[in-house]
Order: structure tokens, then C-alpha cells, then sequence
């Protein structure tokens, strides 16, 4: 498997004599146990294809290391705390300095199968074009024997920090292991660095067999596998994220963000009534009251937020090794208060977009939302009764003039209305769509922070390849041909679609229900006043 590309620096290995002999391997290490720390050198000093072990102590050196053989010893005086990337990113800097043909990166913890070395410099010797090789890892239980799941199943598209083999072509990118920001974090430093690898299309190819091994025991690689994960297993994250909005928001442009780094299982809309066959006694936009009983949803959203719930048409990032359950839904604001009464831990996320450019968006997949009729919503009698009362006769209104871009507007401010009025300020996370492409890392570090509490606010600093990509569910029609996956419109663009008569009805409607201050006949919203409208009664 190779991912093709562009070619920029030359590369020394087939220059020289097309062939990979200067082989250096990179181990940061800080507290790690000396037995440890033995099994990681040990793996190197044993490979078929000799390499140059190079130890980087990240502000407690262990004075035992300076008398192993083939061991180079590095010392940084203080310890930087940011999960490896200075004292990998110094050896990697003096590897390039020193010309070594190739530069493999090894986890304290990790270790290495003999024939490591030799496989990836056999792939490489293969092709002088490659840039960089990318070899498997293998997980083991604790009494060291292997578990049944593949390389593809435990890691999805995530390629862990010891699978990257660097080939000269790569060279220049060791300097962002030493700038990506903290805020990486533990599931992200590895993806920054290969995203920008790709995002310059250099070429790589995968180990076809595991040749790195993994120690440390994950619950969810357990329960991927029906098997009772043992007591030292990394946990779940028990706070799952639940990410909210109306159709057309740009909830799946901000899903995809938010797992950027593929650590988290994201589930894609479970809460569909429409094709999911656990909820067969749910309707669209299904409204619970707070005090309601509702075995079967409890039941499906207990399985969803564990990770017990198993279904290929649901899943995204499809990876065993995961740390938290991310789940996004359009059609689950009108009962989420009620389902977070239940599950106290969630942390949900909120975004929000011009009604107008949502109402535009849907007009051209709108065999997409064939039931999203506010008129139907009125058959919920507690929806009736706790909320939509004052608002029947605009509904049956807006309903008879039968103006799908009208009646969009209208769906909107219901469901919205709803999370807003019933959800504290502190319990959910409200993002503007607007805000989120002006200042896309702005916006993105707050829910980060939102999200973790402990991280420090600030910007987030991953590639700009990674905010571009448009979103797996994009489209715009052409005329002259199928639609296309392509960049969303710029919020304005609903302006030269909707007419004068549908903008003003438009604006009456959300000042129905009190929202004509955040969004009206101005493309951008006033984020001033969404405290304001969150502090509203119902």
C-alpha cells in the first residue's frame, strides 16, 4: 500500500548507494523503570540489520545507559512534560546532522521485533522514491501473549508515534515534533506530525506484519474483542461527547474536527429514527420531558456512551483503541436535556448556524429531509403541552403556505430553541458556524477546553490541511452535472437565493421565538446575546 505524492528533497540513501546501512533509532525516556528501559534497548541491540540506538534523557538521565553497547546517551538538563516531543524532536535533529540514512522512533516502553529494521529497509531499498515507511504494531495481553485483532482494526487511520520509519525525504520535518503545542496531547503529537507529511504528499508504504509491540493494555481493545480487560487497562474516558445541531449546520465538518486525531470512536447519528432498529418507538426530533420514562432509549444510549454499541453503519473512525466515545446527531436536541439528566457526565457540544444558510443548504438535498415538517411536531402531546403551545397557529401558518425553505427556518428555531432554554450556560458548549471558519482554531481550542478542563485555553495549532479538508458530507449541486464534494459556501450565500419576502417571514419567525437578536437578515450573528437567550426561561 503506498500513498503517492510529490517529491522535494533529495534523498541520501539513493543517491549514495540506493541502499539504507545508517540506521538510527530515537528513544525518549523520563521516569521509566530500568527494566523498562533494558527490554527497549535490548530489542535494538538485536535487530538483524544493525542501528544506532540514541536514548534521550528528558531531564533525569539514567547514569546505568552510558555502559550499553551501541547506545548513544543524550542528556536535556530539565524535563519538558510534553509527552516526549523535545527529546524526540532533539535526537532526530542530530540523527539529520549526522547523515543517517533512515530515522525510527521507539517508545521507552515499546519494543522492537528483530526483523524491524530490516523489513522497513528492505521496503524502502524497494522504491527511492518513498519518504517515509510505516510499520505495524502488534498489542499483547499481559502475560504476553498476542491479541486476536490486526494492526487495522486497533489503530483506524492513526499511525502511532513508534510505526514512523524516516527516509531523508522526510527529513525536514523533525523540527515539529519541538512546535506543535501541547494541546497535542497524548492522541494527537503523532498525527500532527504525519498530517504534514501528507499534506505535502510525500510518499510512503506500510510493513506488511507487525514488527513494533505495543505494552500497554487498553479497555476498549478488551471490549472490541468480547474479552474482560484487566485491572491495569487504560480507561475510557467516561465524559463521551455529544455533538448536536440541525441538519446543514456544519455538524459533520466539526465531528471530523474534533477526532482529527482518530483516538475517539465516533458514531455517526445512532439516534436516527428513521433507520436505526433499536428505535422503532421514537419519532424525528423526538421530545422527552425531563421526568419521562423511556426503557428503550435509556438502553440504546447506555450502549452508545460505553462503546457496547456495535454497528458498521454508525461508525467513522472504526478503530479498537480508542479513548473516548464521540457521538453527532441532528435529530436529538429535543430530547438531550432529558438524556443528560440520565448520564450527568456528558459533555455536549452545540453548534449552531444562520438558519438561513441552513434553510439553503437543505433546499438542494432536500430528498435528504423528506420528514422535516414542523407541523408534525405537534402530534408530540408533552412537546404540546411543556413548549409548542403559544406556537401552533405560526406553525400551522407557516405549514399551509408549504415554503420548504420557511418551513427549515421554523424546524430550526424549535430544535434550538429547546437545548438553549433548558441547558445552564456551564452544561453545554454553544459554537457558532460563523465563528468556527472565521477563527477555526479559536474556536476550535474553546471546546477543546470545554471538552477537557485541565488543558489551558488556547489556540489550537494542528495543520491547516487538517481544517481544509471539507467534510465527508459536503455537497453542492452543479447544473450541468451530480452533485460534488466541495468546500461549504461562505455564510453570505444565502442571501442570493432566499427572496426579500422569504428573508423578512424568515426574521418574524425567529423573533417568534426570541432569536431574531443572535441571527436575522445579517449574514453574521451577534454572539453577545447568547448568554442572554440560554438565560431565558422556557
Amino acid at each position: 500500500m503506498s500513498m503517492t505524492g510529490l517529491q522535494s528533497v533529495p534523498r541520501l540513501h539513493s543517491i549514495v548507494t540506493g541502499t539504507v546501512v545508517n540506521v538510527a533509532v530515537i528513544t525518549p525516556y523520563y521516569r521509566e523503570p530500568r527494566p523498562i528501559l533494558e527490554r527497549c534497548i535490548r530489542s535494538v541491540r538485536e535487530q538483524t540489520v544493525a542501528a544506532t540506538h540514541i536514548l534521550v534523557a528528558d531531564g533525569h538521565p539514567q547514569e546505568w545507559i552510558d555502559d550499553q553497547e551501541g547506545v548513544r546517551h543524550i542528556r536535556l538538563d530539565i524535563p519538558h512534560n510534553d509527552y516526549g516531543n523535545t527529546p524526540r524532536m532533539t535526537g532526530f535533529l542530530l540523527a539529520v546532522g549526522e547523515e543517517f540514512d533512515a530515522i525510527a522512533f521507539l517508545d521507552a516502553d515499546h519494543w522492537l521485533a528483530s526483523d524491524h529494521v530490516a523489513a522497513c529497509a528492505t521496503l524502502a531499498e524497494s522504491d527511492p522514491e518513498l519518504d517515509f515507511i510505516i510499520p505495524s504494531r502488534a498489542f499483547l495481553r499481559p502475560d504476553g501473549t498476542p491479541l486476536p485483532v490486526t494492526s487495522e482494526e486497533i489503530d483506524g487511520g492513526y499511525i502511532d508515534t513508534n510505526c514512523h520509519f524516516i527516509l531523508p525525504g522526510a527529513f525536514h520535518a523533525a523540527a515539529l515534533w519541538g512546535t506543535m503545542r501541547k494541546p497535542a496531547g497524548r492522541v494527537g503529537n503523532s498525527t500532527v506530525f504525519l498530517f504534514n507529511l501528507q499534506s505535502e504528499q510525500l510518499r510512503a508504504a506500510w510493513v506488511d506484519h507487525p514488527t513494533v509491540y505495543a505494552p500497554r493494555q487498553w479497555e476498549s481493545v478488551y471490549t472490541h474483542i468480547g474479552e474482560t480487560p484487566p485491572p491495569e487497562t487504560e480507561p475510557v474516558s467516561r465524559s463521551p461527547i455529544w455533538l448536536l445541531g440541525d441538519g446543514r449546520s456544519g455538524t459533520t465538518w466539526l465531528f471530523e474536527l474534533i477526532n482529527w486525531h482518530y483516538r475517539y470512536r465516533s458514531l455517526f447519528e445512532p439516534f436516527n429514527p428513521g433507520v436505526s432498529r433499536q428505535l422503532d418507538s421514537i419519532v424525528l426530533n423526538q421530545y422527552l420531558s425531563p421526568d419521562q420514562k423511556h426503557p428503550e432509549l435509556d438502553k440504546h444510549l447506555a450502549d452508545i456512551f460505553s462503546g457496547r454499541f456495535h454497528e458498521a453503519r454508525w461508525e467513522r473512525a472504526r478503530s479498537a483503541l480508542y479513548y473516548r466515545v464521540l457521538v453527532k446527531d441532528i435529530y436529538a436536541n429535543l430530547f438531550a436535556y432529558w438524556a443528560q439528566t440520565r448520564f450527568p457526565e456528558l459533555k455536549i457540544v452545540l453548534i449552531l448556524r444562520h438558519p438561513f444558510a441552513v434553510a439553503t443548504s437543505k433546499l438542494n438535498v432536500s430528498h435528504w429531509f423528506p420528514k422535516s415538517k414542523p407541523v408534525l411536531l405537534l402530534e408530540q402531546e408533552n412537546l404540546h403541552k411543556d413548549f409548542l403551545g403559544p406556537y401552533e397557529d405560526l406553525i400551522r401558518r407557516v405549514d399551509r403556505e408549504g415554503d420548504f425553505a420557511l418551513n427549515q427556518v421554523l424546524n430550526w428555531a424549535i430544535i434550538n430553541t429547546m437545548p438553549l432554554r433548558q441547558f445552564a450556560p456551564h452544561q453545554i458548549h454553544v459554537t457558532l458556524y460563523e465563528a468556527l471558519m472565521e477563527e477555526p482554531r479559536r474556536e476550535l481550542g474553546r471546546i477543546f477546553t470545554f471538552l477537557d478542563p485541565d488543558q489551558p485555553p488556547q489556540p489550537v495549532t494542528f495543520s491547516q490541511h487538517i481544517i481544509d479538508k471539507p467534510s465527508s458530507s459536503t455537497v453542492r449541486h452543479k447544473p450541468d452535472g451530480p452533485q460534488q464534494i466541495l468546500p461549504e459556501a461562505r455564510p453570505e450565500k444565502w442571501e442570493k437565493t432566499l427572496s426579500q419576502r422569504q428573508i423578512r417571514q424568515g426574521v418574524k419567525i425567529l423573533d417568534a421565538f426570541g432569536l431574531s437578536r443572535l441571527y436575522n437578515d445579517s449574514p453574521l450573528p451577534n454572539p453577545t446575546t447568547l448568554k442572554e437567550i440560554q438565560e431565558q426561561s422556557p
